[in-house]
């Protein structure tokens, strides 16, 4: 037999086994290990009443506004940090003619003149000398910058809505006009001020 008539066998022999050879079945794909299952609802958790109170606490808590306490004699009194300049020590006041009793005079902070009022006067409390714990508040309003003379400062405090109640009608000693509420925190009560009426000097003499 030759290499001829071989080569044509080998040929024959291998086309019949691709025929009857079964095909192949591939693997199947592996199972997901991470393949979600759908929930059910009773299966959820929802938020109950005492959590969705806890969170709305919450809320309130961080819109609370910061205020500068400070006091007058015994009455502890406040005005809001964003109307706050600066808290300086005494130094000399100019006095000026013709102005209101309770507007001291004016000082030069680094060239610029400031106008003094002495708070206590403003308010209608009696007045005071003053003395190493007394401190110059410098607010501003409206681009203007005032210095108002406080007894003594005691701390920046954080107060929400919900702890400040209107004025009282009548306040023994104080004006109401100059109050703008009255915070409730623990056993204080601190009087927040109405710094635009404070700072108004007309129709005064």
């Amino acid at each position: 037999m030759d290499i001829a008539r071989i080569r044509k066998k080998a040929k024959k022999k291998k086309g019949s086994q691709e025929r009857t050879d079964p095909p192949v079945k591939e693997a199947p794909p592996p199972a997901d290990k991470e393949a979600k299952v759908p929930l059910k609802m009773e299966e959820v958790e929802f938020p109950t009443e005492e959590v969705y109170k806890m969170s709305l606490e919450k809320g309130v808590e961080e819109e609370r506004k910061q205020f500068l306490t400070f006091f007058l004699e015994d009455e502890e009194f406040a005005i809001d940090v964003t109307e706050l300049k600066e808290v300086i020590k005494p130094r000399a006041i100019l006095e000026v003619p013709n102005a209101p009793p309770f507007v001291k005079g004016i000082i030069s902070l680094r060239g610029e003149i400031v106008p003094i009022i002495d708070l206590r006067e403003r308010l209608g409390l009696p007045p005071k000398d003053m003395d190493r714990q007394t401190r110059f508040i410098l607010a501003g309003l409206n681009g203007e910058k005032v210095g108002l003379i406080v007894d003594r400062i005691r701390q920046v405090m954080r107060v929400s809505e919900r702890e400040i109640e209107p004025p009282p009608q009548v306040r023994e000693g104080i004006d109401t006009e100059f109050i703008e509420g009255i915070a409730h925190t623990g056993e204080r009560l601190i009087a927040i001020l109405r710094l635009s009426r404070v700072l108004k000097l007309q129709g005064t003499t």
